[in-house]
């Protein structure tokens, strides 16, 4: 399936009666864009909101924009026919990089524990970081 990134060309009237065309619609956005653009602006607000930031409604446009073209390439991309792809946790090939754990011996805890900021015994002392 192929996707035109080119955009539409619209008639566009004329006061004087003629005509001409052009690759811009004088009203940018559909009746439906216009929904979603308005939809996509409230969400932004609310983040805007709950977030305790504060933006200027330019910046709220701008972004809630952005956000759109961001769902109308999600919408297209639901377009094209994967049914033959087999799905993938990642883009490539991935094996496990780590090795099995195993108990082994140090041999010498006297001399790690020559560089630690606070021990007891044979042990490091740390701070309690995990309240009752």
């Amino acid at each position: 399936m192929a996707f035109s990134l080119t955009p539409p060309i619209y008639y566009n009237p004329r006061s004087d009666g003629r005509g001409s065309a052009t690759s811009r619609s004088p009203n940018p956005l559909t009746t439906s864009q216009q929904h979603g653009f308005t939809r996509m602006k409230k969400t932004i607000e609310k983040m805007v909101r709950l977030a305790r930031l504060k933006l200027p409604e330019k910046e709220m446009e701008r972004f809630a924009k952005k956000a759109g073209h961001i769902v109308e390439y999600i919408e297209k991309l639901k377009e094209i026919d994967t049914d033959k792809i087999e799905p993938t946790s990642h883009a490539i090939e991935v094996t496990n990089a780590f090795r099995e754990d195993e108990v082994r011996r140090f041999e010498n805890p006297a001399k790690i524990l020559e560089i630690a900021p606070a021990k007891s015994d044979n042990l490091f002392e740390v701070p309690k970081v995990i309240e009752e």
